[in-house]
């Protein structure tokens, strides 16, 4: 095995939104240096950094992955990172435990109740997990009955006028969390609320 002095080793990030082309460049790069024989491709679910079912599945990143290769006299770390807006800025974090399976889902117990989210991290039923979930992906709902999963009654906290649309923090029980408000939707503070979980948009960590 080749040593290389710190002199001689870069590491690079391959950042941009989702379908940019990340995964493909690392797989052209790894490719053309002859760290792999054959290229794969992400429709294909054969690149090399989308390794995961999931990743295959859905054909994208959902985690960040870490390939090396060697040009010339020099060793290149790269770094492939999703791209999908779910990974950047804000997030509501809610604690629980995963209570099943269902494919690429998982049913989650909060304390506001059961929510259905993806597992990419395949998190066993049993074990403590946290639901990520972004402000725009908890949606005010008008329709849908409240037993129906994913869907919450709270009250509004405060709102906060923020470019084209109102934030809100609602509180369900003991728990706040932030939303995503069109300015159409006739809403006050102190007002009751019905917000749903968008189940393709809220992501299993590990506690």
């Amino acid at each position: 095995m080749a040593k290389f002095s710190p002199e001689s080793i870069r590491t690079i990030a391959l950042t941009g939104h989702g379908g940019s082309g990340k995964t493909t460049l690392a797989e052209t790069l790894l490719g053309k240096a002859g760290a792999i024989a054959t290229m794969g491709t992400v429709e294909k679910g054969t690149t090399v950094c989308d390794f995961d079912p999931l990743e295959k599945q859905f054909q994208h990143s959902l985690n960040a992955s870490v390939v090396h290769l060697q040009h010339r006299d020099t060793r290149i770390h790269v770094i492939d990172t999703p791209g999908l807006p779910d990974f950047i800025g804000r997030a509501n974090l809610i604690p629980g435990k995963v209570a099943s399976l269902e494919g690429p889902h998982a049913v989650i117990e909060t304390d506001i109740g059961a929510i259905v989210g993806l597992n990419p991290q395949r998190i066993d039923p049993g074990k403590e997990a946290v639901l990520c979930v972004r402000p725009e992906f908890i949606r005010t709902a008008v329709t849908g009955a409240m037993e129906d999963r994913n869907l919450f009654r709270g009250k509004i906290e405060t709102l906060l006028f923020i470019g084209e649309a109102y934030e809100g923090e609602i509180r369900i029980g003991e728990t706040l969390v932030t939303t995503t408000i069109s300015p159409t939707v006739d809403l006050a503070e102190g007002g009751d609320i019905r917000i749903a979980f968008d189940p393709d948009h809220c992501f299993l960590l590990p506690a």
